[in-house]
């Protein structure tokens, strides 16, 4: 695993039925995004929720502060 991998909180990871699952490492468990756990998901689906779990995830460690716009 690499060092930026073990920085993330959620990683996307391929099952043995060619399935992915988005997987919470602090939790050590399946992430869930809305309600729903995210596993047996298409690829595409996966990272792109790994990557709104991580964006959240960062904005909590920030504060919460939400980004703004310069004029």
């Amino acid at each position: 695993m690499t060092d930026q991998k073990r920085r993330q909180r959620y990683v996307c990871i391929l099952d043995p039925t060619n399935a992915w699952t988005v997987w919470d490492c602090e939790m050590e468990m399946p992430a869930s995004l809305g309600g729903q756990h995210l596993t047996g998901r298409p690829k595409e689906r996966a990272e792109a929720a790994r990557a709104i779990l991580e964006r959240i995830h960062k904005s909590k460690m920030d504060g919460g502060k939400p980004n703004q716009l310069v004029d």
